[in-house]
């Protein structure tokens, strides 16, 4: 006769006097598939995580929170499966939904510029189901409602003292912005020890108490967010050696870029043509119907000293073009033409209008270089700008793009825009002389997007342009927002200046207007309150000026 399975300990984050700990226990056996050894543990965080961490034994260990109801039917042997198949994988929890059906976590994203709020860093927060939710997926870390643990995992962890994890643990947050630090301090352990944290989506739990659509609804209005205690802060800085309030991921990675903590924000990041002299550019730039302001470009690029030039190709893309620019740019492009055009020239032409975001992201696609300049079709720019912008991206290895100082074409002594931030305020410098105070390099929040030069590996982590924004506006702050949530900087160089005809927004169609007003809210919504604020105080404590 078979010998009965082992049961498998159930740590339940709960006090059975104020949760009905047996009409609970009843539904996970139901549910589990395995027999369980259910075990209450009242006192929250700090209680579970002692008792977790004092179990002895080779079976893994499930921990719950009564604020779940399983979705899934024989969840358990899924989860435990998981692990038997990847020695390496520590720690597995499922998605989970909010009581209204949209996604509330699948992993969380704690190492990075926008720190671990539950609107930032829960991946998948306030979504409907899509396919890219839909993949087992390694993460930084796990709402701490449903998770199992590798025995091998709760060995290392329990093998070393930690009275600051213990202490974290502990630790309460503001109701206004809930942080997990018992999970995400937990799964960080996790993967400082050599484990992986992953999330299973065929397992499902609901939350049966967080609506994030009500939630999302509160973020549409940018605002303050509340800091953690200064107690709270002070403990990870002491375990973690970074703000979790406003990261800087410069000291994340001067601590841990060796090790899995860095595992997406390290050398992933990297790309490999550093070693060459004079890398390929793709030129991209999306134009329709202004052929004079175009022309005036084009002859502006051909002055371009780069040295290697065949190295560099410029794409146009003709966004349902009915001025007849096509023929304009081949004159540009013949050989003893009068601005004798440097480098090849790619055309491509679209029917109709597809909005910015959709043409730029055709161009991506049917370039391949390493570098990608995204050029607007309206700048006058000085022959030396690729060159100088290329050289940053070599010499700082993080830069996922670098852009440059902004002047009014008709009056190129006033700034357009210069050392850009969103938090305090908001301020671009727009209208103040240039008398060279922003000649400098600076670290971020964004550039102004008419002229850009990226790394290619830059849109592979962060995506390209979304056409959420069509038919434009906004798009650039949105992206380099992406990018810096990804784990790269953004830099401005103040030495490299373009011209660009200066509008206000009164100067716009009402159509237009309407559009950038809209868009303003969507990126609003898909970054939530305080996110300009939590990047902008990361930058200010790593220090925004680079010497």
């Amino acid at each position: 006769m078979a010998a009965a399975p082992v049961p498998i300990p159930v740590l339940i984050a709960a006090d059975p006097k104020q949760v009905d700990l047996a009409a609970f226990s009843s539904h996970l056996r139901e549910s589990a598939g395995l027999p369980l050894d259910i075990i209450p543990v009242p006192g929250g965080p700090a209680a579970v995580r002692e008792a977790l961490l004092a179990r002895r034994g080779g079976t893994p260990v499930v921990v719950v929170d009564p604020a779940v109801g399983m979705a899934t039917k024989d969840w358990l042997p899924l989860f435990l499966d998981r692990l038997k198949a990847d020695p390496a994988l520590g720690l597995v929890a499922p998605k989970i939904y909010d009581r209204v059906g949209l996604i509330l976590s699948c992993g969380r994203t704690v190492v990075s510029a926008l720190g671990p709020r539950d609107h930032f860093a829960n991946i998948g927060y306030g979504e409907s189901e899509a396919d890219r939710f839909a993949r087992f997926t390694e993460v930084d870390a796990v709402l701490p409602w449903l998770f199992v643990i590798r025995p091998e995992a709760l060995a290392a962890l329990a093998a070393t003292p930690d009275p600051i994890g213990a202490a974290l643990a502990g630790c309460s947050a503001p109701d206004a912005t809930p942080f997990s630090l018992f999970g995400d301090d937990l799964c960080l352990s996790v993967r400082a020890a050599g484990f992986t944290v992953a999330v299973d989506p065929a397992v499902l739990v609901v939350n049966i108490h967080r609506n994030t659509f009500d939630e999302l609804n509160r973020l549409q209005v940018p605002g303050t967010v509340p800091d953690l205690d200064e107690r709270t802060i002070n403990l990870w800085k002491k375990k973690w050696r970074w703000n979790p309030s406003h990261p800087d991921l410069h000291a994340v990675r001067a601590r841990w870029g060796e090790t899995p903590i860095c595992w997406r924000i390290g050398k992933t990041l990297l790309d490999d043509w550093k070693g060459l002299d004079h890398p390929a550019v793709d030129l991209l730039m999306v134009t329709r119907n202004n052929i004079p302001l175009l022309e005036k470009t084009l002859a502006s690029l051909a002055a371009t000293t780069y040295p290697d030039r065949h190295l560099v190709r410029l794409f146009v893309l003709l966004n349902g073009d009915t001025a007849g620019s096509r023929a304009r740019i081949e004159a540009f492009g013949k050989q003893g033409s009068a601005h004798s055009f440097p480098f090849r020239i790619e055309i491509i032409e679209t029917p109709v209008n597809l909005g910015f975001p959709a043409a730029f992201n055709w161009l991506l696609s049917a370039s391949d270089a390493p570098l990608v300049a995204k050029l607007d079709d309206d700048i006058e720019i000085q022959p030396d700008w690729l060159t100088r912008m290329v050289d940053r991206l070599r010499e700082h290895l993080y830069a996922g793009v670098v852009g440059g100082k902004v002047l009014n074409h008709d009056d190129p002594e006033t700034i357009q825009w210069a050392d850009y931030r969103l938090w305090p305020g908001g301020s671009n410098n727009q209208g103040t002389k240039d008398t060279g105070q922003h000649n400098h390099l600076t670290r971020t929040i964004a550039n102004m997007g008419c002229c850009l030069l990226y790394r290619r590996k830059a849109f592979d982590k962060a995506g390209g342009i979304d056409v959420a924004l069509s038919p434009g506006s906004w798009d650039d702050l949105d992206h380099q927002i992406a990018l810096r949530a990804a784990g790269y900087d953004v830099l401005f160089d103040g030495h490299i200046a373009i011209r660009h005809p200066f509008k206000r927004l009164r100067d716009h169609c009402r159509r237009t207007r309407g559009n950038m007003m809209g868009n303003g809210t969507k990126v609003n919504l898909k970054w939530g309150v305080g996110a300009f604020q939590v990047i902008d105080r990361g930058l200010d404590e790593a220090g925004r000026l680079i010497p």
